[in-house]
């Protein structure tokens, strides 16, 4: 049964306290949590001289620096503390580098997940360098901490500088001011101090690549799902290729062929029209404060995908609408849809963590009260978690779709462009066993 959703006394910042025996125990289980729950097969790297030469002189007091990190996936915090700890002092060695260990950095991590991850979380996170940041609000306690290590800390800092995870290995989501910010402040900080140290940012990206070729996983999967949505299976022509698609023996560099790609893409594009016309009937039927804009005259001249999409924004927007009308909130037409849901995120926490009252003095009829109003804030939560979710969906991001459909961006030019500017910046590669995933983080 699920626990009942309680008001509760404002969240507590849960201040970083560095313990090098629980990071030790960390270490020695990473291997197995990484194999076991992430499928990351191993790790490698590229140009990551430049990052020993920067813990080298970090170590030496000649230089302050910051790892700012793509992050499309929740592993990739545990795929980087393993890289620093097993790799670099391969490379280090053979630099004629020493580097003192551990070979670490101080993290950022949103304070909710304490909350879904349970005490061992709370407790663990700060244990292991790990600073909480409360988004939607200036936290004030995050920012002292991070002024703080990025000045006097043991470690380097490590930020994303996107801020969130966005499920892309190669489009990368609107940075945030945090990384720039936090630097100009230690340039203050140590020009105040007199101490002559340089600072730098090391940028390092992430995307994925497989070992094996993904392309028969990935028809499983879109067969499956067609499944779920209740399509009938293709027929003629059609259902013989993909019989053969699903059992061919593909090699790790295999491609799809014209007739393949112009097959796969309808596909998908079928899926994405139902899922989204099954959502807007949903919110039509059982949400009426979700008010949906007519767009049958701007749909008339756009593409499928431009048609997609801007169902799909106008969607979010509305559900938006409702979450904030539902929490009080003003609206801000300057805000994009993910700072509006995280603006709608920390007003329900404020709506379940009371800063405005003191819990234990209230009477148990204002308890109640205030209990209800928390349970009811939190089941809004799921609306904004879906467009939190959607929000970086496009129909442009697929290898083949340039083909396909004009204005697509295909997986070739992405590389190619990405390539150009990662030039001198670190590169690490995960490789993962996920349909037997290799992943490669890559500097940007």
């Amino acid at each position: 049964m699920t626990k009942p959703i309680r008001a509760q006394s404002p969240l507590k910042f849960l201040a970083p306290h560095f313990n090098p025996l629980v990071l030790a125990a960390i270490y020695r289980l990473l291997p197995f949590y990484l194999r076991s729950q992430c499928q990351i097969e191993r790790v490698e790297g590229e140009n990551s001289e430049i990052l020993v030469d920067c813990y080298g002189r970090f170590q030496a007091g000649q230089l302050r620096f910051l790892l700012a990190y793509r992050h499309s996936s929740t592993n990739d915090p545990p795929s980087l503390i393993h890289y620093l700890h097993s790799n670099l002092p391969k490379i280090d060695a053979n630099e004629g580098i020493s580097l003192n260990k551990p070979v670490f950095g101080y993290f950022l991590y949103d304070r909710g997940i304490p909350l879904w991850a349970g005490p061992v979380a709370n407790w663990l996170l700060p244990a292991i360098g790990g600073v909480p940041v409360i988004r939607g609000r200036p936290d004030f306690g995050c920012l002292r901490t991070l002024r703080h290590l990025y000045v006097r800390g043991q470690f380097p800092l490590a930020i994303a500088p996107e801020g969130y995870t966005n499920g892309h290995g190669e489009l990368v989501s609107r940075l945030e001011l945090g990384c720039a910010q936090t630097s100009f402040w230690c340039v203050e900080d140590l020009v105040a101090a007199g101490e002559n140290q340089q600072l730098s940012i090391v940028p390092i990206g992430v995307r994925y690549q497989y070992l094996e070729n993904p392309w028969p996983k990935i028809w499983q999967l879109c067969g499956a799902i067609e499944r779920e949505c209740g399509f009938p299976p293709g027929d003629g022509a059609n259902r013989q290729l993909e019989n053969s698609l699903s059992s061919r023996e593909w090699n790790p560099e295999q491609q799809l062929t014209p007739e393949e790609e112009a097959l796969l893409y309808p596909k998908l594009l079928r899926i994405a029209e139902y899922l989204l016309e099954q959502m807007e009937s949903f919110d039509r039927r059982f949400h009426t404060a979700i008010q949906l804009e007519e767009q049958a005259a701007k749909l008339a001249n756009l593409s499928p995908i431009e048609g997609l999409t801007l169902r799909l924004q106008g969607l979010m927007d509305a559900v938006l609408k409702m979450l904030e009308g539902y929490l009080q909130m003003q609206p801000h037409s300057d805000r994009n849809l993910l700072e509006r849901a995280q603006d709608i995120e920390d007003t329900v926490w404020d709506w379940i963590y009371r800063r405005d009252v003191d819990i234990q003095t209230l009477s148990d009829v204002e308890r109640g009260l205030a209990a209800l109003v928390a349970s009811e804030a939190h089941q809004h939560l799921w609306h904004m978690r879906w467009v939190e979710n959607f929000v970086v969906v496009t129909g442009h991001y697929l290898g083949f779709a340039e083909k396909v459909f004009p204005g697509g961006r295909s997986q070739e030019s992405g590389v190619s462009s990405r390539s150009s500017v990662v030039s001198g910046f670190v590169a690490l590669f995960f490789c993962t066993s996920l349909c037997t995933t290799r992943r490669i983080m890559q500097g940007f």
